[in-house]
């Protein structure tokens, strides 16, 4: 029954028999999976080993160097780098917590910091300042493996009336990063004992949460500790994110991270970037029709088995079969266009990443840095609407004159390919796995397909002249104005 249930809902036959203990249509909850620690016996307080450990990212020398200043003691500044550090550390150590305290709390309140080294140790202390709309987006994520808050209107209570933000206002909340010794497995005595030392008019509001698994730890951790992860949740739509049309792509991101969290090791899922409009579902912008997966392989080490094997799962990967020719040209190319120097680099330098649910993605400048560049008409309809839903000022890509194709060959004879006889010779590329070439542009069917993307997409219906003042670059016209010798204007005749 369940078998038929997904064919019917995501309208294909293509779902395999041995897959189906990762789907998930269970909503809008989450399943949780218990998470191992990246490495073993990483003692406390050891920050720098986690970075010299890693098999897969060299990190730099400077940020290894940080973290040695700090070995052996808490960690009482804040910056991108040592979150950074911080994040790689707790990875590794099962009996931290995240304790989110809805208030801001200071290293001098000495009842609250000494009660904590009392019963564990404080490693981190870090303020972030959150809108009322960040903070919504926000509890949907902290309690998404429990049966509360599951609508928009029961989450604005517990943001406007308990933990006391203003409509259309900011708050500092306080991050705690601690080693739960005494209480470890009960996190619910240490979070009541913390609610009465912070609220002591006793109103009995809830002004503490604290993660409950070590996967929850991580995954908080990857918000509260990645600048990008909270500046998502200042711009995501969770409105439409939760809605009943985005159903199809709730179950393909859900049976994916089932798929990661059961067959994985958690240092291997590091090396799994997701990208394309998978990024555009977790805003809220769009459906996705399938997940586009970047799998690192830059030691040329992939197992089979870390390849998922889903219908919905385009996966990209290097040295492997998959893997297309002119990516090897165009990935560096795309990556410098957001700042990184690889796509190796995107997936583990957190400037260049940011995580919804324990799921890594690519941050939105590389996903619209890359529909830019294509210059398709679906990727400009895409561009359309990010700009206006999010409102994000993005500049929109005028319509090319020419687009490039390519086609994936076995021999490089361009004799086998018939399509290719009306291209004029210096205009085609042969390479060894694959042929590019470019063909002109048909104007009005450019606009005709941008037209039907915002209609099928997002039930956005533009009239074509529209368009066409958004794509078609201004002609400006030049006009020259004689001015006659004006010197003698006014003057006297003799």
């Amino acid at each position: 029954m369940f078998k038929e249930k997904l064919i019917k809902i995501l309208k294909t036959d293509q779902i395999k028999d041995e897959n189906l203990k990762y789907y998930s249509t269970k909503y809008p909850n989450w399943y949780e999976y218990p998470l191992n620690p990246t490495f073993d016996k990483i003692g406390l307080f050891e920050y720098r080993r986690p970075l010299e450990l890693h098999p897969y990212y060299q990190f730099d020398q400077s940020l290894i160097d940080l973290a040695k200043e700090y070995h052996g003691k808490p960690i009482k500044k804040q910056s991108p780098e040592l979150d950074w550090i911080v994040l790689e550390y707790l990875k590794s150590q099962q009996k931290m917590v995240m304790i989110t305290i809805w208030e801001k709390i200071t290293w001098q309140k000495k009842l609250i910091i000494d009660f904590l080294n009392r019963h564990g140790n404080l490693c981190y202390l870090r303020h972030l300042t959150l809108s009322d709309k960040a903070a919504i987006n926000l509890i949907y994520q902290l309690y998404a493996y429990t049966s509360m808050y599951k609508d928009i209107e029961s989450i604005k209570t517990k943001i406007y009336q308990i933990c006391e933000w203003s409509r259309g206002g900011s708050k500092t909340i306080t991050i705690l990063v601690y080693e739960n010794r005494d209480f470890d497995g009960q996190p619910a005595i240490l979070q009541s004992k913390l609610n009465q030392l912070i609220d002591k008019k006793n109103r009995l509001l809830d002004k503490v949460y604290i993660s409950k698994t070590f996967n929850q730890t991580v995954e908080q951790a990857e918000i509260y500790l990645n600048q990008n992860s909270l500046d998502f949740l200042e711009s995501q739509l969770l409105d439409n994110h939760l809605s009943y049309p985005m159903r199809k792509s709730r179950i393909f991101i859900q049976t994916f991270k089932n798929w990661l969290s059961q067959e994985i090791s958690s240092l291997d899922r590091e090396r799994y970037l997701l990208f394309s409009s998978a990024i555009l579902y977790v805003y809220g912008i769009r459906n996705c029709n399938d997940l586009d997966i970047y799998l690192d392989n830059n030691h040329n080490n992939l197992q089979p088995e870390l390849e998922p094997k889903f219908f919905f799962a385009d996966v990209s990967c290097m040295h492997t079969k998959n893997w297309k020719t002119h990516w090897d040209q165009w990935m560096p190319i795309w990556a410098n266009k957001f700042g990184a120097s690889d796509f190796h680099q995107a997936v583990y330098d957190p400037k260049y990443h940011f995580y919804y649910m324990g799921l890594k993605l690519l941050i939105l400048r590389g996903d619209i840095e890359r529909r830019a560049v294509r210059e398709r008409p679906r990727a400009v309809a895409d561009l359309i609407k990010i700009r206006e839903l999010l409102d994000h000022p993005i500049e929109i890509p005028k319509m090319p004159t020419k687009q490039r194709k390519f086609i994936h060959i076995e021999n490089g004879k361009i004799e086998d390919y018939p399509e290719l006889e009306q291209i004029p010779s210096d205009q085609i590329i042969i390479k060894r796995y694959e042929i590019e070439y470019q063909i002109p542009i048909d104007k009005s069917r450019f606009l005709n397909t941008v037209q039907w993307s915002l209609k099928t997409r997002y039930r956005d219906e533009r009239e074509i002249e529209e368009l066409e003042g958004i794509l078609s670059p201004k002609v400006v016209k030049k006009v020259k104005i004689r001015i006659k010798n004006c010197s003698q204007r006014g003057s006297k005749k003799n």
